[in-house]
C-alpha cells in the first residue's frame, strides 16, 4: 500500500512571501477506498490465518459471514482491486463462505431485514463516495506536485 509522505497534505510556498500553500500530493478518492479495502481484507485474513475458525461457536462463524457478506455487499465492486478480490475469495472458498444476497442460514424474516438494512447502508456508501467524488475537482487535482 502507497503511504503518505507528510503528516501534512500542505506545503508552504517558501519563494512566495504571502505563503501561499498548495497540496503536496492527491490521490483520487477511489484509490483511498481501494487502499482502505485492501487493508481490511488482508488485515482479516491476516487473523484467520492464526486462528482455526472450526474451533469457534457457531455464532462466531455466523458472525463472520455476516461480515464479509456485508463488506462485500455494501461497497461497490469497482472499490475492490483484483488483489483483494482473490484475497476476499481466497477466504471465503477456505471457510466455505457464501458471498450472496440471500441468506439461507437465517430465517424468513432475518433474511428480509438483512437484505433490506444492506440495501440502505449500500445506498449510504454510494452516497458517499459520490459526493467526496464530486468535491474532487479537476483543478485541485491541477496543482498536484509529485
Amino acid at each position: 500500500m502507497k503511504s503518505i509522505q507528510s503528516s501534512s497534505p500542505y506545503r508552504t510556498n517558501s519563494s512566495n512571501e504571502t505563503n501561499d500553500k498548495k497540496p503536496i500530493c492527491s490521490i483520487s478518492i477511489q484509490e483511498i477506498f481501494h487502499q482502505i479495502i485492501q487493508y481490511l481484507i488482508q488485515n482479516i485474513h491476516d487473523r484467520l490465518v492464526e486462528r482455526n475458525i472450526s474451533d469457534w461457536s457457531q455464532l462466531a462463524q455466523l458472525q463472520l459471514t455476516l461480515d464479509l457478506n456485508a463488506i462485500k455487499l455494501i461497497l461497490p465492486s469497482y472499490l475492490f482491486t483484483n488483489e483483494s478480490n482473490k484475497l476476499l475469495n481466497t477466504i471465503c472458498s477456505c471457510y466455505k463462505i457464501k458471498i450472496s444476497p440471500v441468506f439461507n442460514y437465517l430465517g424468513s424474516e432475518e433474511s428480509q431485514h438483512l437484505s433490506k438494512l444492506l440495501e440502505k447502508e449500500r445506498s449510504k456508501m454510494r452516497l458517499l463516495i459520490n459526493g467526496l467524488t464530486t468535491l474532487q475537482s479537476p483543478r485541485r487535482e491541477s496543482m498536484v506536485t509529485g
